[in-house]
């Protein structure tokens, strides 16, 4: 019974009230989506171990000597 005690005019304007409270709603909610995958994905690069890139240590290289090192 709450068209019948107002007009169309205050039903526009708790429409639009509403919608406003959706919309938001939905705002935070994409916004909370993006901010907890962006935690997830900062979280995966602090557990990468990277002490292993923080020093170069080239491979040895397979290359034959010229001549015998130890004679025999």
């Amino acid at each position: 019974q709450l068209s019948k005690s107002l007009d169309n005019q205050e039903l526009k304007e708790i429409a639009t009230i509403t919608h406003d409270f959706e919309s938001r709603d939905n705002d935070d909610l994409a916004l909370w989506k993006q901010r907890r995958h962006d935690d997830e994905i900062h979280e995966r690069v602090l557990t990468v171990a990277t002490n292993d890139y923080e020093r170069y240590d080239p491979a040895p290289a397979l290359v034959k000597p010229r001549f015998k090192l130890i004679p025999n």
